[in-house]
């Protein structure tokens, strides 16, 4: 199965207590979203071998590609102070990122050709500002967001859902994080 694509890169807000999320919205145009887990491998030997190995997932890092990164979006992921009325963002170092619940839809040439994937617990640290003159030829680039994302308190960490439709992968998307109706579901 060859993955041909993403699209429909959302977030929400995580409420630790009970593992909903809340404040859905859909980040915008991405050019790529990249999840890297970090493994615990420990072996146990007896009779000089490795008779037990454990290599589960203790945590990872996400990275996003962001086409636009819009500032209403930049203050909501990294816990920074947003006036909506004059569209500005003001960072201070006292901030604190939120946990947020983080999804996509992947497509690929499998039975299922589309995955809602979903990270359970992110959170994102403030990318560099990078800005290019314009040159002969005009060149693009995007906002590299970066995050860690860790395990809930049950162990899990991620979700990847097959679906025959677009629609249906975005309705799962939606319905977890609320996108659309103000409140998501466990």
């Amino acid at each position: 199965m060859a993955k041909t694509g993403i699209e429909y890169v959302c977030v929400a807000e995580l409420d630790e207590g009970n593992g909903a999320y809340t404040n859905g919205f859909h980040v915008g145009p991405s050019a790529k979203f990249t999840a890297s887990p970090s493994t615990n491998t420990v072996k146990d030997f007896g009779d000089n071998r490795a008779v037990v190995t454990d290599t589960s997932v203790t945590t990872g890092t996400i990275s996003l590609e962001i086409n636009e990164f819009e500032n209403m979006a930049c203050a909501r992921m990294l816990g920074h102070q947003y006036d909506q009325e004059k569209d500005v963002v003001t960072c201070n170092a006292n901030d604190q990122a939120p946990y947020m619940g983080v999804g996509c839809i992947g497509r690929s040439t499998g039975a299922k050709r589309y995955k809602a994937v979903v990270y359970r617990k992110v959170k994102f640290k403030d990318p560099s500002d990078e800005y290019d003159t314009q040159q002969e030829q005009v060149t693009f680039s995007h906002t590299a967001l970066e995050g860690d994302f860790y395990t809930l308190e049950d162990g899990e960490y991620s979700i990847k859902a097959g679906f025959d439709t677009r629609d249906e992968a975005k309705a799962y998307i939606d319905k977890m994080f609320g996108i659309g109706t103000g409140a998501g579901t466990e």
